[in-house]
């Protein structure tokens, strides 16, 4: 047994493992934030570093960027992000949302911030600490600074929700290459397939939606015309598997398409109609 970290006696707080696997964050507003590494092949967890704020907070949350480089907490009234590859990271962090006064639908019920979770499109979604109809989200989290887009309240539910949010377990994971006790090792030798698919196809809107095989590495999505023009570029996060794209002006006509990693490649076609 391992005794690490802050004693903790509440249970308005969120803990999150990052993407990869190798770091542990856990935020509560009355033990603020303890963050550490953490090693897979031991269990072991190292490398504490404890940060306070100077905030009121009564509830909170907290989680990782897609890359696992960016970390953010919510702290009732504020959104606080981190560089996770800055030198001194206590000393990298901004506030990058400040809440609003929103209430959803109405007073009392306060889009306050609180848990955190990072989804299959890339982005954080940000609940709220009352029984509200909105969440919140994070559109752009691995950009440092104002630019990641905290977007208050903007994800409407249509039906109450109330202290909690989906839990969406890492099942991408896979193995640790050069780990010898990893035993997820297998996961390796699958084909490294993207089974890419798009929809609605043909595409009589303004957008498309794909799919794609989930790995470690972030991308690039072209759209070209018959000519091989590209029409749009795209980026593709890391550890996510599905991506809303909002098409450029299109005239009809069959377009085609290319879908990069580092270590992978796809083409595509699709079909654009009048509406």
């Amino acid at each position: 047994m391992q005794y690490i970290g802050t004693s903790r006696d509440n249970y308005f707080g969120q803990c999150d493992f990052s993407p990869d696997g190798k770091r542990f964050a856990y935020y509560d507003h009355s033990g603020d934030l303890d963050l550490m590494d953490f090693d897979r092949c031991q269990g072991i967890f190292s490398n504490l570093t404890h940060i306070d704020f100077n905030d009121s907070a009564g509830c909170g949350g907290v989680a990782f960027s897609p890359s696992s480089n960016v970390l953010y907490v919510s702290s009732m009234k504020f959104i606080y992000q981190f560089d996770l590859l800055a030198a001194n990271i206590p000393l990298s962090q901004t506030t990058v949302a400040v809440w609003d006064g929103y209430y959803s639908p109405q007073f009392p019920n306060a889009t306050l911030f609180s848990l955190c979770q990072f989804a299959p499109d890339g982005k954080i979604y940000i609940s709220c600490g009352n029984e509200t109809m909105d969440y919140h989200v994070i559109n752009s989290p691995e950009i440092i600074g104002l630019n990641c887009d905290v977007c208050q309240h903007c994800v409407n539910m249509q039906a109450y929700s109330s202290f909690t949010i989906p839990n969406y377990p890492n099942y991408f994971l896979g193995a640790e290459i050069g780990s010898s006790c990893d035993t997820l090792t297998q996961v390796e030798s699958l084909p490294n397939s993207l089974n890419f698919k798009i929809y609605p196809n043909p595409v009589t809107t303004n957008w498309i939606a794909c799919t794609y095989s989930t790995t470690s590495e972030e991308g690039e999505k072209k759209i070209l015309n018959v000519d091989g023009k590209v029409m749009a570029n795209y980026s593709i996060p890391a550890w996510t598997h599905i991506k809303h794209l909002n098409l450029p002006n299109l005239i009809n006509g069959i377009y085609s398409g290319t879908l990069k990693t580092k270590n992978s490649f796809c083409t595509f076609k699709f079909i654009k109609v009048k509406e």
